[in-house]
């Protein structure tokens, strides 16, 4: 590629970035493509995921407010459907109805042996659950990042 575009600027002729681009073979015009794609790619995953935690962000602490300045905990229940994209209102979520289950469990047998580990499990779950869709496609990002560079070394060489 050096030695073409010391030909191209030794004929007179300017070398552009569209005459490269044109004239490159079928290698170098893949290496481009898988780039650009990934770049996008890249690019889209960042903006997507800017937008889904500034939601979730706001949506927690809406949550929160509401979770601290409520007496009840079944009003706070009611109104998590408000709360969609926030993942401390999903743990919430689950960890009442595990609680609910637990209650009424205890009414029928009046028992509670298992109580605070079954609680403590379905919240755990609950909120690896969250982490995870709060995750998603960062694998993608991190093997993009590292891949990248090596891609386009190739298109060099």
């Amino acid at each position: 590629m050096e030695v073409y575009l010391a030909t191209v600027q030794s004929s007179g002729e300017e070398a552009s970035m569209l005459s490269l681009i044109t004239e490159a073979d079928f290698i170098v015009i893949m290496v481009l493509l898988a780039l650009v794609f990934m770049s996008v790619s890249c690019w889209a995953i960042i903006v997507q995921k800017a937008w889904r935690l500034r939601a979730a962000r706001i949506q927690s602490a809406r949550f929160l407010d509401l979770f601290w300045n409520t007496k009840r905990l079944d009003e706070v229940y009611e109104q998590c459907g408000k709360f969609g994209k926030s993942p401390v209102a999903e743990v919430f979520k689950s960890g009442y109805q595990e609680l609910a289950k637990i209650m009424a469990q205890k009414d029928a047998e009046g028992r509670t042996a298992d109580a605070t580990d079954n609680l403590t499990r379905t919240l755990r779950r609950a909120a690896a659950v969250e982490s995870t869709n709060l995750e998603a496609w960062v694998n993608f990002l991190g093997t993009t990042g590292s891949t990248a560079p090596f891609i386009g070394l190739v298109g060099t060489v």
